[in-house]
Order: structure tokens, then C-alpha cells, then sequence
């Protein structure tokens, strides 16, 4: 059975530079793959309108078109092809601007051989992989989704899933005892029909509001000797268009009762929030083998430095939480970056300083309950301004993420990586201390020392 041929598009208008790239193409050991060429950006659009390619290699210096608004003008037209810039130009500056812009990387012609071209290029093949197995996860989710109707049917709230109009397209085995019908004669009826009076005004019915501000509504009513909160969710499509509506029944006329089905919903929840947090703490990992446990370490090292300073309850459980995860924003990061056992380049130097942002963005929007994401983004922040991504200072940083910098230092100096082997504690502390009030907050620094010269 015969590979399937990668389709590259090289966008070069120097027809020496074009051979030397396929020359080096040929070097490597890349496997099958098919050649097509654009000497100018308008042709190079026109391919790209054409067809799809897994690789873009692409020159900013075309006669039709120069410099940065070259990748402006094939991201408006490129379907999700990877783009590799090959530029005569070594400009740190303009390499950056370039992956900001969506380049998966930037290589300086006369710099690179074969085999720099192949490991780049397999390197936007691989990113291309991960979008694939994001689709497929999220097609598993939809079919664990399918299989949570028995977990469905369990669980001690009534639960329906109805249409805009409030009749009842699904319901679980709860909703079936509450209103004392079976599934057939529920179907197609309201919770209206079923629960309450004519007594009661169609206008104030969550389901109404609920269409009108497209989030949840909740209401309590008393139907018989009964209180009953009703939550209502909308579901949205992808243009933010109600669909359909979740509710959520809960008889709370038993206060007792219903305070423990409230803890044990919460206790849920807590566990959920748990495993999801360590779920995607096991994401780096994978990623980065060389760094396996390096969180869990810096969890425990930062958790005690912030009892000892005192802080809340709410706070040490943010450290603890964002700890967990603060390199979660490394998943972006290519693996052979990660594990590069020398010296990083300045381009992949800064693509790492990008991941508090990555991890940033991949947390801003779970509602979690402390400001975990905004801690992820400030733990490499230093005092003095020399930090990233933002040159915060002193007090525009949070505590939260000044206790977890200084643990990640102390365990990152003190653990074996690819490119050194592990230091000693004392090495650690050195660094710290040598750099108290000037990189490192000057009471974490004297809390963390004086806990590991108590062990």
C-alpha cells in the first residue's frame, strides 16, 4: 500500500532559491510527497483557492507583494494549510511577528540544510495531527455523551430536554416518579401541563426568559403541599440561536433534604473540577516527559509557602489548583522543543516565553472559582520588570503567582532536564536568594528557605 503524497506549495520568485529548497527536500528522508510552485502571491492565491496543501513555504519578498502583509494576504484565503516562512532576511523582530501572525515557523535561507527543512516541515504535520485528533476527540465525546443515559437516569433531579415550546422531547426516570406519569404520557407535554395550574402566568415561566436572555433562569413554585426550583438552560447552536432547553426540577420542600442533595451535587462538581484540573495537568506531562511531575512538585512547594505567609483558605486552593497547570500552555509547544537536549534558539526560545499566554487562553473562559487563569499567565513574571509576557512589576503581579514563580525555579534547578543534569538544592537556593527583591519577592524567598532548612 502506497504512502499518501503530501502536497507542499513553495511561493518563490528566485528560481535558484526554488531549487535549493527542493534540493534540500530531497536531502531528508521525508517520504512521498508532490511539489507545486508560485512565483508570485496572486498565483500563490489562486493555488491556494484551488486546493488544499499541507505545507505552505512561503517567501516575503515576491514581486507583487513584500514584507508581513504577504501572510495577512494567504491567511484570508489558506483553508488551515500549515505556512512555513523561508525569508533571506535574519530578523528576530520580524520571526516573531510572523508565528504571531499564524506561521508555524520562520527559517533564514543559507541557514538551514535538509534536514532543518524536513524537521520543520514535520513539525506543521504534526500540527495538522493534533487538529485531527481533536476531531476525534470530539467525536468520542459525543458518543461517551450517548452513553450517559444511565448516568442520566440516576440522577435525583428531574431532568428534561424540550423544544422552544416547552414540550418534553426527553425525560429521566426522576422527572417520571415526580410527576407520577409515565415516559409516553409525558412526551410531548409541558412541565406546565404537568405540574401546575392555569393559575399561574405563562410569563413569568423560565423557559420564556430564558429564550429571550439565552442563559439560565431560575424560578421556585409551590404546586400542591410541593416548592419546586426549576432551572432552565437553553441549548445554542453555533450562531447562538436557542435550539432547545434543559430543566432542571428539584423538589425543595424539604429543606433538610434538600441542603444534603446540594452538598452532594456540590461534592460532585468538586470532584469533577478535580479530575478535570489533573486531566489537564497529565496533558504536559505527555507532551513533556523530561518535566513528569514537575507541577505536582511545584504544588506542594508552593501550597506550603503560602500557608506559611499566611494566606486564605480560597487563595492556597488557587495556588494549589493553578500549580497543577500552570505549564498547561506548553501542549503548543512542539515536543522536540521541549525535549531539545542543547541550546534553544532565540525563535524557539520564543515560542516557549508564549506559553503563559497559550495556557491563558486554553483556561480564560472555564468558569473556575479562583482566578486560575490569570495566575497561569503571570507566573513568569519577575518584580523588576524583566519577566514575560507582560514586564509586570512588584505589586502589579499577584502573590499567588509570585509564590508559584519562585517554586518553579527551586524545582526547575533542582530536576534533571534534557539539556543538563539536576543541580543541588543549594544551587537552588543560591539563585533565589541571589536574586531576592530583584527577580523574586523578598518574603517568598525568605519562607521557601526557611521551610526546606526545617525538612
Amino acid at each position: 500500500m502506497n504512502a499518501k503524497k503530501l502536497t507542499i506549495l513553495i511561493i518563490e520568485d528566485n528560481p535558484a532559491d526554488t531549487r535549493l529548497i527542493k534540493e534540500a527536500l530531497a536531502e531528508g528522508n521525508f517520504g512521498a510527497y508532490n511539489l507545486k510552485y508560485a512565483d508570485s502571491l496572486s498565483d500563490g492565491l489562486k493555488k491556494i483557492s484551488e486546493e488544499d496543501f499541507y505545507i505552505i513555504l512561503l517567501d516575503l519578498s515576491l514581486p507583487d507583494s513584500t514584507g508581513l502583509e504577504i501572510i495577512t494576504s494567504i491567511s484570508e484565503k489558506n483553508k488551515g494549510s500549515p505556512l512555513i516562512i523561508l525569508s533571506g532576511t535574519d530578523n528576530l523582530e520580524i520571526a516573531i511577528k510572523s508565528l504571531s501572525m499564524g506561521a508555524q515557523d520562520y527559517l533564514v535561507k543559507g541557514q538551514f540544510d535538509g534536514n532543518g527543512l524536513i524537521r520543520s516541515i514535520r513539525y506543521a504535520v504534526e500540527r495538522k495531527n493534533i487538529e485531527a485528533d481533536r476531531k476525534l476527540f470530539e467525536e468520542t465525546l459525543i458518543k461517551v455523551a450517548k452513553e450517559w443515559r444511565v448516568t442520566f437516569d440516576a440522577m435525583k433531579e428531574a431532568i428534561s430536554l424540550t423544544d422552544l415550546e416547552g414540550r418534553i422531547m426527553r425525560a429521566n426516570k426522576t422527572m417520571s416518579i415526580m410527576v407520577n406519569k409515565n415516559f409516553k404520557e409525558i412526551l410531548g407535554n409541558t412541565c406546565r401541563d404537568l405540574l401546575l395550574d392555569t393559575e399561574h402566568p405563562q410569563d413569568i415561566c423560565p423557559l420564556e426568559r430564558a429564550k429571550l436572555s439565552k442563559k439560565r433562569e431560575i424560578r421556585i413554585f409551590k404546586t400542591g403541599d410541593k416548592f419546586i426550583e426549576c432551572i432552565v438552560d437553553p441549548i445554542l447552536d453555533e450562531n447562538s440561536n436557542v435550539i432547545s432547553m434543559v430543566h432542571i426540577l428539584t423538589d425543595i420542600t424539604n429543606i433538610k433534604k434538600s441542603e444534603e442533595e446540594i452538598k452532594e451535587s456540590l461534592s460532585r462538581i468538586k470532584r469533577t473540577f478535580e479530575q478535570t484540573i489533573k486531566a489537564l495537568s497529565l496533558l504536559v506531562e505527555v507532551r513533556d516527559p523530561y518535566t513528569s511531575g514537575h507541577q505536582k512538585r511545584v504544588l506542594e512547594t508552593a501550597v506550603a509557602i503560602a500557608k506559611d505567609l499566611g494566606l486564605t483558605g480560597k487563595a492556597i486552593e488557587a495556588i494549589r489548583l493553578a500549580s497543577l497547570i500552570h505549564d498547561i500552555g506548553k501542549i503548543s509547544i512542539p515536543a522536540s522543543i521541549l525535549s531539545k537536549p542543547g541550546k534553544l534558539t532565540d525563535i524557539e526560545r520564543a515560542m516557549i516565553e508564549t506559553h503563559p499566554i497559550t495556557g491563558y487562553d486554553i483556561v480564560k473562559e472555564i468558569d473556575f472559582p479562583y482566578p486560575i487563569a490569570k495566575i497561569i499567565l503571570q507566573h513568569h513574571e519577575r518584580i523588576n520588570g524583566s519577566g514575560y509576557p507582560g514586564g509586570l512589576k512588584g505589586d502589579g503581579i499577584m502573590i499567588e503567582a509570585k509564590i508559584i514563580a519562585v517554586s518553579d525555579v527551586i524545582e526547575a534547578i533542582s530536576s534533571h532536564r534534557p539539556y543538563r543534569e539536576a543541580h543541588t538544592l543549594k544551587e537552588s537556593f543560591d539563585e533565589i536568594s541571589k536574586n531576592k527583591g530583584i527577580l523574586y519577592d523578598p518574603g517568598v524567598v525568605d519562607s521557601c528557605i526557611k521551610l526546606f532548612n526545617k525538612q
